[in-house]
């Protein structure tokens, strides 16, 4: 009787650890697989300075309009 169920737990324990193990590579499957969706940033790209605005400055009227002055009414330049 202790052989039986000695190798009872023995059986137990195996399906126990096939079920764990699956359930691990399932879970490594599902994040590698969202890992997919997201693009890798290498090192080296996240110390270049990106601009996702542009300044205000860059939008002068002085600069767009080859330096001619703004001429507004009822002042002189």
């Amino acid at each position: 009787h202790e052989a039986y169920a000695y190798v009872e737990n023995i059986r137990k324990y195996q399906i126990s650890l096939v079920g764990y193990l699956s359930e691990k590579e399932r879970q490594q499957q599902q994040t590698l697989a969202l890992a997919e969706d997201y693009p890798a940033v290498l090192p080296n790209e996240l110390e270049q300075p990106q601009e996702t605005t542009l300044p205000f400055f860059k939008f002068r009227a002085d600069k767009q309009m080859d330096n001619a002055r703004l001429k507004l009414p009822g002042h002189l330049y």
